[in-house]
């Protein structure tokens, strides 16, 4: 009777979080909130810095396996009041970042990156948004760094533990917890590990399944005696650090993960929790360390879409430092002001709404935000003609995909050339229309994303979303090999030949082809620019001034190309990046020649065409194979 009496007591305090709060642990937040900003801010500076979103996790498995345990073993826990405790301390400061978010995207987003972001908004209003990012992939959309909503996954996949995997651990009987919570973290350890070593999948990143033993391990804490002695004490403290910080400093994203990976940071969090710290010089009670403990949640839910809004204006993941240090400012106030205007005064018993009023707050901004920021977003925007926006019609040429015939040009002739490459060959097609017509030859264009669909192209290295049109694509520009004579290779050469690999598997093809007695004309990149044209038009009409020029990796990777060239008598290089055509690059007179920052628009690609035409007759004087 006096445990049953002690227990109920326990879980009673467990109800008034400012009697359970641990300065040990609101230190381990302000070190994975920290680690997780410089991460993002430059992920050289810290390579391991995205693991304090791991460290949240075991975080949040101890408290919540905690409150679950003792209130169930005391008869007291409600799933209802669980899940309203929950919305309560999650739910205001999330949606007033989404509500702020979707307004200044709104705003500032150009009608096609609107159009991107907003799918990722109404995933985000459900906690569903980790399965959005799984498989988010958009060529001519927004770079991941520049989604102001992709950090929402970790929070969705915390939200979906909160109300579907933590309840299960009510079903376990008491003896059989430790031995159950064991077993899972064992077999989805393995299944993640498995998924990110043998299936090179990314979706698994974002999976609930592969998070879950992260927030097991510090169920396995709340199921532990903490360390009887001193000794063991400091034992269990310095493992836990040395863990981390390593962790921190020698894994980086480019290793696989979740799975095996995950569990030396996850252990030492553990760790360190376990050992109840309780040392008043230690850093773990240092003051500030513990403030912005305080205001973590904060920090993380406001450090990413102003990070990402800074991205988006410069069209890189680097920014200036100066722009770094408004940044960082600009976190820190906006976290500060949502912590003290939205979280904490949430969180107190008299600003507390009945269900009911919370449901239909909740249903009035869901609603609300579904409506009014695409309209606000097609209001502002005036959309550019369709011609000025894309390189072609995605539905018409042989880009990732196979259309009709892929012919271009003169379609009549018996003579053809085949063109390959990635999408700097498919933003050819109209060029190839202009030349074909000129040269009265036909142009087959066989093309595929991020892809210069080549055998032995190293495919693990683009995005998993267009590696099996890569390999297709790549099967069909083989049987069109085969016939032909003359062959044009078109690609981003600035991101194609930083590949040792696909530099091995140039060489390969131009030897092939030089046995083959083939010709092959390697067509140098356009001049590409240092942000997306269709974002410089509209923060110009919003009277900002981006940094809009052209970027000089493109001439330097130019040469780099015409040098392996030199080596094969058979290959020739065309390069017309200096025409007079590109002088007032992204313009030419008032006309935009560009869809975004390196391909060039339905306008552009049919002016270089005519802008070229004659000397790529003469470039290609015959002999020109002629059709079977």
């Amino acid at each position: 009777m006096n445990a049953t009496v002690a227990l109920r007591k326990k879980a009673e305090n467990m109800t008034n979080s400012n009697k359970t709060l641990r300065n040990d642990i609101q230190s381990m937040r302000a070190l994975a909130v920290i680690a997780v900003i410089i991460f993002h801010i430059d992920k050289t500076w810290l390579p391991g810095g995205f693991l304090g979103v791991d460290i949240f996790f075991v975080i949040s498995g101890f408290v919540i396996s905690n409150l679950i345990f003792i209130k169930k073993d005391a008869g007291t826990f409600s799933f209802i009041d669980f899940c309203t405790s929950r919305l309560r301390r999650i739910a205001p400061a999330y949606f007033a970042l989404l509500f702020a978010t979707s307004l200044l995207a709104s705003l500032l987003l150009t009608t096609n990156d609107f159009n991107a972001f907003f799918p990722s908004f109404k995933r985000a209003l459900f906690f569903y948004s980790n399965n959005y990012f799984a498989t988010y992939y958009d060529y001519f959309g927004p770079q991941g760094y520049e989604l102001p909503l992709l950090h929402t996954w970790s929070l969705a996949v915390e939200m979906q533990y909160y109300l579907f995997i933590s309840p299960l651990l009510l079903l376990i009987p008491k003896k059989y917890r430790t031995s159950a919570i064991l077993a899972t973290l064992s077999i989805l350890t393995l299944y993640a590990s498995y998924e990110t070593l043998y299936k090179h999948s990314n979706e698994i990143y974002y999976s609930l399944l592969a998070r879950v033993p992260e927030f097991l391990i510090g169920s396995m804490v709340a199921l532990s005696q903490a360390p009887k002695t001193v000794t063991h004490k400091k034992v269990a403290y310095r493992a836990g650090l040395i863990l981390i910080t390593l962790s921190l400093f020698f894994i980086n994203d480019s290793l696989p993960f979740p799975g095996i990976l995950a569990l030396p940071p996850c252990i030492g969090a553990a760790l360190i929790i376990w050992s109840q710290h309780k040392n008043p010089k230690s850093w773990l009670f240092y003051p500030p360390l513990v403030f912005t403990g305080n205001i973590s949640y904060s920090l993380y839910l406001w450090h990413w879409p102003i990070l990402a809004g800074f991205k988006y204006y410069y069209g890189d993941y680097n920014l200036p430092m100066g722009s770094t240090l408004i940044a960082i400012g600009l976190i820190v106030l906006v976290s500060y002001a949502s912590y003290t205007w939205v979280e904490g005064p949430m969180r107190r018993p008299k600003a507390r709404l009945s269900p009911l009023t919370m449901a239909a707050v909740v249903i009035t901004f869901i609603l609300g935000s579904l409506v009014i920021p695409p309209k606000i977003n097609h209001h502002l925007t005036t959309p550019l003609p369709t011609e000025l926006t894309r390189y072609a019609d995605q539905q018409t040429i042989c880009h990732s995909q196979m259309m009709g015939d892929c012919i271009r040009g003169d379609r009549e002739s018996n003579k053809e050339i085949l063109m390959i490459g990635d999408s700097h060959a498919a933003q050819l097609n109209i060029f190839a229309d202009v030349i074909g017509q000129f040269m009265k030859v036909r142009i087959r264009v066989i093309t595929a994303s991020s892809c210069i669909n080549i055998d032995n192209f190293d495919v693990e290295r683009i995005p998993e979303p267009v590696r099996k049109s890569c390999i297709t694509q790549t099967e069909e520009a083989d049987k069109a090999l085969l016939g032909s004579q003359d062959i044009v290779l078109a690609g981003r050469w600035d991101y194609q030949l930083k590949s040792p690999e696909f530099v091995i598997a140039l060489n390969k093809f131009l030897v092939t082809a030089r046995e083959r007695n083939q010709r092959v004309f390697i067509l140098a990149q356009v001049p590409s620019l240092t942000l997306n044209l269709q974002r410089a038009i509209k923060f110009e009409a919003l009277g900002l001034h981006p940094p809009l020029g052209k970027n000089p990796d493109a001439d330097e990777y130019n040469l780099k190309i015409s040098e392996i060239a030199k080596h094969y008598p058979n290959v020739k290089i065309l390069d017309y990046s200096h025409i007079e055509l590109f002088n007032n690059a992204p313009f030419f007179g008032h006309t935009p020649l560009y869809s975004d920052s390196d391909h060039l628009n339905e306008v552009g690609a049919r002016l270089y065409g005519e802008a070229v035409k004659e000397r790529f007759a003469r470039a290609l004087q015959p002999p020109l194979s002629t059709a079977n």
